[in-house]
């Protein structure tokens, strides 16, 4: 019978102590959802801000190396690069030569290609006030014969955060042989 009246005291009423303990509980537990859910949504936009870099600097390397093979000339300093290229012959048989220009300044990468520009790297949409992009173009091991000269070409483009150092997942790099008439190496760097 004692065993009995114990269990049937118990079912009369929770105490406020539980009340509080259970509430506590709760909240405890909604706050390390909304926790997750918040980490889960910022490393979905840091994931998709890389995705969009990666792609858009390989769709820029693409586009130099494609105008680097076709290359009458080019002309390289740290921070632009310009390239005189064949796109085809006229009606008179003489080549047709476009020039493409590329420039790295803090708030892109830009390329100017029949008095367009575009920037091709960083867009204002995924543009943090506190972040510069940096790159570099250079041209090494230039050595010329007859008619030929022929170097490697390299760019690098990285994001920086406002303490100087690179964002993770965000920089790209680019080496190619190139082999054209005439490779220029400036040595000032041009105004962005």
């Amino acid at each position: 019978m004692r065993i009995l009246y114990f269990f049937s005291v118990r079912t009369r009423g929770v105490s406020v102590v539980e009340v509080l303990v259970s509430v506590t509980i709760v909240v405890i537990i909604i706050s390390m959802t909304a926790d997750l859910l918040r980490s889960t949504r910022t490393d979905e936009a840091i994931q998709g801000r890389r995705n969009r870099f990666i792609l858009s600097a390989e769709t820029l390397i693409e586009s130099l190396k494609q105008d680097l093979r076709s290359a009458k000339k080019v002309i390289v300093s740290s921070d632009s690069l310009e390239v005189e290229k064949i796109t085809g012959t006229n009606d008179s048989g003489e080549h047709v030569i476009e020039k493409v220009s590329y420039k790295i300044n803090e708030k892109g990468f830009y390329e100017k290609r029949l008095n367009q520009e575009k920037n091709r790297v960083l867009t204002e949409r995924d543009k943090k006030s506190d972040e510069k992009l940096t790159g570099t173009f250079s041209v090494a091991d230039i050595k010329k014969t007859d008619n030929i000269a022929r170097g490697y070409f390299s760019v690098s483009l990285t994001i920086l955060s406002e303490t100087g150092f690179p964002k993770p997942g965000l920089s790209a790099s680019m080496s190619i042989r190139i082999q054209t008439n005439d490779i220029l190496q400036a040595s000032t760097t041009s105004n962005p």
